[in-house]
């Protein structure tokens, strides 16, 4: 989930809706849930590593983040559901400008991978 570009084929990668427009974008591409723990469903205040914590509060531990795990769960299940047996590449944009400044919550890539590597597929960066 990222803002990724404006043309048909790089709008299949952007995920965040003010940046989505209704025409037809990118085939094969599934977009899995923005791991937001500001604005998304899941996380809080314990859920990042940075001095500018969310202000959200949340119930994880100081070493364990649930909404990692609850993410990395919604990714999973995308990748059973919806994808081929294989797949091609994971992207990620683990610090999202155009969406606000949003870092994943902790260990979020770390799991995402090893489900994306499971599958196939490889995991790209960007930025």
């Amino acid at each position: 989930s990222a803002y990724h570009g404006g043309s048909p084929y790089l709008q299949g990668l952007t995920a965040i809706s003010t940046w989505n427009y209704n025409f037809p974008r990118g085939f094969g591409i599934h977009n899995t849930m923005n791991p937001d723990v500001f604005r998304g469903p899941y996380g809080g205040h314990k859920c990042r590593d940075t001095p500018n914590d969310s202000i959200r509060k949340c119930d994880c531990t100081q070493n364990e983040c649930h909404a990692s795990d609850m993410y990395i769960h919604q990714l999973e299940d995308l990748l059973s559901h919806s994808c081929p047996k294989k797949i091609a590449a994971f992207f990620a944009e683990p610090i999202q400008g155009a969406g606000g400044i949003n870092q994943f919550p902790k260990d979020f890539l770390k799991g995402a991978y090893k489900a994306v590597r499971a599958k196939g597929g490889l995991c790209i960066s960007d930025e």
